[in-house]
């Protein structure tokens, strides 16, 4: 059993964090709060811990086993009394976190690439938020079966190889996808990757969007209606073109690739990689990659149950909406560095199928062992800990079939948790 060293290093710079004056500092919606820890039932450390693990059950009961865990002083802490104090977090303190744990895995980790590239699948999805006025007039709201639905717009970009969430916003659901696309790739250059390769799904093909990548020397990948290439002169099924687009005062050079994916069907990808990097096949297979993201949403919003929020607040919202990064990235972190001893024990050459560890099981593991991981100061402990986890999470498995496809079935609005993603925490 190997031992998981990244993550090691995760909850050892988490928790150095969360004790950082400055850092405390910078968290506090006033200066005044936690001014008196020895007076705090619930210290500055203990909420935001508290707060990362995304409490999904009773509020109370949440409560109730996390003060019995950390051996608090308190005996008990009202829902009532966390509704308050937790406003005194900012929730980019949680944001924070989420992208120390992040970066901290890109530092260490000898990650997955495809030619060299870093592969980032730019996408959104729109999350359904609980009725309240306040939430109403933060992030706006939708008619759906003739109702007004509070809806917010989830847009990520994820790293499909190593199945990393490298930025993720929570915007009004009415943001444009392209302007937050914009804000991604800003906002990745944090990490200074060699080369990173952006995917895009249909919808978010523009001018502006592929001048940003070029002019960041970094490589994309479109998916595209016929419409937005009507106008340029193609010659063949992979041609490379100059072509002005209105917007822009100057020629774009542009690789275009037409291909049949049934009798009916044509796909159309652009992409700025040229042909003697990227074969035709390769292009197809990228873009398949990326369906990667949309299971990640599936992932986050019903296993993680992204949707069933702790609060009403904006302040609840965005807290809990980082806290499910933070959880569904540490889980793929144990699954990366457990990769080697999953293959050992369960692929072998010789099997029909091939098999993958579990995520919903690692996430349901790892979750509540994130309090005590941070505060445990003994490594010895620490490393026992990760090992059990990590003898528990091997034998979670699901089987790979590649090729698979499903006919999309279109479920009752009832039917919002099905049983073959049943929920582990």
């Amino acid at each position: 059993m190997t031992e998981n060293t990244i993550l090691l290093s995760i909850f050892t710079r988490i928790k150095n964090l969360i004790c950082d004056r400055v850092f405390i500092e910078e968290s506090k919606t006033k200066s005044s709060f936690f001014s008196r820890p020895s007076r705090c039932k619930l210290t500055f450390q203990m909420l935001v811990l508290f707060l990362l693990t995304a409490a999904k059950k009773s509020i109370q009961v949440e409560l109730d086993l996390f003060l019995s865990e950390v051996n608090a002083m308190c005996l008990s802490y009202s829902k009532q009394a966390f509704s308050k104090r937790r406003n005194c977090v900012k929730w980019e303190a949680i944001r924070k976190i989420y992208q120390e744990a992040t970066m901290q895995f890109y530092q260490e980790a000898k990650y997955e690439t495809f030619h060299g590239y870093l592969l980032a699948a730019i996408d959104g999805s729109k999350l359904n938020l609980p009725d309240s006025e306040e939430l109403s007039n933060a992030f706006g709201s939708q008619i759906t079966g003739g109702t007004a639905q509070n809806q917010a717009l989830a847009s990520c970009a994820f790293d499909v190889l190593n199945e990393l969430y490298l930025d993720a916003i929570i915007a009004p659901c009415k943001s444009s996808e392209r302007a937050l696309a914009l804000q991604h790739i800003e906002n990745i250059k944090k990490y200074a990757f060699d080369k990173v390769l952006y995917i895009f799904d249909r919808g978010y093909p523009s001018s502006e969007l592929i001048q940003t990548v070029a002019e960041n020397n970094r490589s994309y990948l479109f998916r595209c209606d016929k419409s937005f290439v009507r106008s340029m002169k193609l010659h063949g099924n992979d041609c490379t073109v100059q072509h002005r687009f209105a917007k822009l005062s100057n020629e774009i050079e542009l690789r275009v690739v037409r291909f049949m994916l049934n009798e009916t069907t044509e796909e159309i990808l652009v992409t700025n990689i040229p042909a003697d990097e990227l074969s035709v096949e390769e292009m197809k297979e990228l873009y398949h990659l990326r369906w990667g993201i949309e299971s990640s949403y599936n992932c986050a919003k019903n296993t993680i149950q992204l949707e069933d929020f702790s609060g009403i607040s904006e302040m609840a919202v965005r807290q809990d909406f980082y806290a499910a990064m933070f959880l569904y990235n540490i889980g793929s972190i144990h699954i990366f560095e457990q990769k080697p001893a999953f293959d050992a024990a369960h692929n072998s050459k010789n099997n029909k199928y091939q098999y993958k560890q579990d995520r919903a099981v690692t996430i349901g593991i790892l979750k509540p062992q994130v309090t005590r991981m941070v505060l445990t100061d003994s490594p010895l402990t620490k490393s026992l800990i990760l090992l059990r986890i990590a003898h528990q999470t091997t034998r979670a498995t699901t089987r790979i079939e590649p090729g698979r496809k499903f006919l999309r079935k279109k479920k009752h609005l009832s039917m919002k948790h099905p049983q073959n993603s049943r929920h582990v925490i």
